[in-house]
């Protein structure tokens, strides 16, 4: 989940931030227990997939689809002036399901929409891609710089064998976002639901991003497969929230603006998101919830129908050099999978490199889990239930 503020040409003055060795720790976590969150709606047997060829030297045009303000705004023109590629970078996620809903109709017949890579779907999406035959397969000689500088924690992850379909854009680490002037006491998930805050609060759609911290405080141990009487709890809490008008709304990439007024006070938000908040209100603050945050990561993949797969190799190649790595880090203060990073950062930045919501250290995050798995039938019902409530 990413703010969805100014485009990646208008920076937000501020101190940026940093990422490195935890940072391992993070992915080290994540690639353990699936890799962030794995699971897509299982079932079936896998599609076909074509292999995304590389043909020469990258050239033409490429269009990326991305979360909003999930970029440094010299990235782009970077890679243009670096490549001569004309590049278009496309803000058009506000939630997986919706993106892929959009996509998912061209992807069955090939094409793309024009895009030559996603840079923004989940891992349970990335899975569903390659179940589908949607995801092509990556060619590795085509992509050394990747190979070369991906973090050895992120390689091999379960939703994604050997990384051969995607490579990880970023992670972050899913809490809750507070105006601390508004609602200084709320410290946890279930501080949310507190009558006090009645329709002062927004949860964000993202199913296993949200129910994942309140499945937290509601007590589930995330060391143990989660049920689906625990996962139907959580919708439960949330249903009867939306009915005793404690939730003012459910909100995709547009949560923002309603806390930044104080129209709301606190929603489930990503650490990136919120200090990007906190430069125009600093009483906007990101809250680790007492119980844990829910660690997620985005990735890079080729889709079927790309119509520069070249040009998209030359892209993943570009953002995984460590200077340009870092860019992206010191602008949107996520969590980066690329090696070195940190270093380059310590060099022009000692306090970003510091950062521990930027660069968590194992005990910062020892209470934090992967983004929870789902699949098969169970991921069906859950999924149904929240899309009732979120819908009706």
């Amino acid at each position: 989940m990413r703010v969805n503020r100014p485009s990646v040409g208008k920076r937000r003055q501020g101190a940026p931030r940093k990422i490195g060795t935890a940072v391992a720790a993070l992915l080290v976590l994540c690639v353990a227990v699936s890799a962030c969150g794995s699971s897509g709606i299982s079932g079936g047997e896998t599609a076909e997939s074509s292999t995304a060829k590389a043909t020469g030297k990258a050239s033409g045009s490429l269009t990326i689809s991305n979360w909003p303000y999930y970029i440094s705004p010299k990235t782009i023109p970077g890679f243009e002036k670096a490549t001569g590629i004309k590049t278009t970078y496309l803000e058009d996620y506000n939630s997986n399901e919706e993106f892929y809903g959009k996509l998912q109709p061209l992807l069955a017949n090939g094409e793309s929409g024009g895009r030559s890579l996603f840079a923004g779907p989940s891992p349970y999406i990335v899975e569903r891609m390659i179940r589908q035959g949607y995801a092509q397969k990556l060619e590795k000689n085509a992509i050394k710089t990747v190979v070369e500088n991906a973090s050895p924690d992120i390689t091999n992850p379960a939703y994604d064998p050997g990384n051969k379909y995607s490579y990880p854009w970023m992670s972050g680490l899913m809490g809750i976002a507070v105006r601390t002037d508004l609602a200084p006491d709320i410290k946890s998930a279930c501080d949310l639901f507190n009558p006090k805050y009645k329709g002062k609060v927004e949860l964000f759609t993202e199913m296993r991003q949200t129910l994942g911290v309140i499945m937290k405080c509601m007590g589930v141990d995330f060391s143990k497969p989660i049920t689906e009487e625990d996962w139907m709890a959580a919708v439960n809490k949330v249903k009867q929230a939306k009915e005793d008008g404690q939730l003012r709304k459910f909100a995709g990439n547009d949560w923002t603006n309603e806390l930044l007024r104080g129209d709301v006070v606190a929603s489930t938000g990503a650490a990136g998101d919120t200090y990007q908040l906190e430069q125009e209100n600093p009483n906007v603050k990101w809250v680790m919830p007492e119980q844990g945050c829910i660690i997620f990561t985005n990735a890079m993949t080729i889709p079927v129908g790309a119509p520069n797969a070249t040009a998209a190799y030359a892209f993943m190649n570009y953002v995984y050099e460590p200077k340009h790595a870092a860019q992206i880090v010191e602008y949107t203060h996520y969590l980066s999978p690329v090696a070195g990073v940190q270093q380059v950062i310590a060099k022009t930045d000692p306090e970003l490199a510091e950062n521990e919501l930027v660069f968590p250290s194992k005990k910062s995050i020892a209470k934090c889990s992967p983004e929870p798995q789902l699949s098969g039938e169970m991921e069906q019902k859950v999924t149904a239930a929240w899309n009732a409530v979120i819908n009706g």
